[in-house]
């Protein structure tokens, strides 16, 4: 499938520039948006989990090198994993079968999308370079992104809403304009003292710790 719009979300640290996601934007025939969420590179050695309950794995969760998030015009918002060996698992709906979210046109406000764990920036990997007119570097500075642990949230909003941009030493606040027609794109770090999780096996007691960068799917409370 091919795409109108690629915007790939880095931010810099020490002078490197280390990959967060990329966003493909389509439109349709109907002349509405379709955007895309990737965030990893299978080239590049890292991979996704997909666990249902969280922090807890069970065997029908999925580990996979490549998966994607799709929200579609009309509000269905799914997970997907493309050529997964188990065809009923390609396609996943976090918050259930037939659930839409607001349909993209009518998001006249916020749309909580993501929230990002990043414990280990050494996972925030790209295999090949990315032109420099699809590439968004988020800080002014190297200042911010500093090896910390980052919670990252990712909020589609309403280009009328206001959001306004900000960075200090514990929270940076970006703001990409254009995402979609009449969206924009917020981007708020915040530093956080975690490591990595726990996880734990079901039906087992045992407990391992990873610093694996962990992605959650976020929904307003009253949606």
């Amino acid at each position: 499938m091919d795409y109108d719009y690629k915007t790939t979300f880095f931010f810099k640290s020490n002078n490197r520039e280390y990959f967060l996601f990329k966003v493909l934007r389509r439109i349709n025939d109907k002349d509405e948006d379709d955007l895309k969420f990737i965030f990893n590179d299978p080239k590049s050695g890292t991979g996704n989990i997909y666990a249902e309950e969280g922090r807890t794995l069970k065997d029908e969760d999925i580990i996979y090198p490549y998966g994607e998030v799709s929200y579609h015009p009309d509000g269905s918002f799914l997970h997907k994993f493309p050529e997964y060996p188990d065809p009923t698992k390609e396609y996943m709906n976090p918050q259930g079968t037939g659930f839409r979210r607001r349909r993209l046109d009518e998001i006249e406000d916020w749309e909580p999308l993501f929230q990002y764990d990043i414990f280990d920036y050494k996972l925030l990997r790209k295999k090949k370079p990315v032109p420099n007119h699809e590439k968004y570097v988020i800080g002014s500075s190297n200042s911010f992104f500093n090896g910390s642990s980052l919670e990252l949230l990712i909020i589609l909003v309403n280009e009328s809403f206001e959001f306004e941009s900000s960075e200090s030493t514990v929270e940076l606040i970006d703001r990409y304009k254009g995402i979609g027609r009449d969206l924009d794109l917020i981007l708020a770090f915040t530093k956080i003292s975690k490591k990595g999780n726990y996880l734990n096996f079901k039906d087992s007691n045992k407990k391992f710790f990873s610093n694996l960068n962990v992605i959650h799917i976020l929904k307003k409370k009253n949606a």
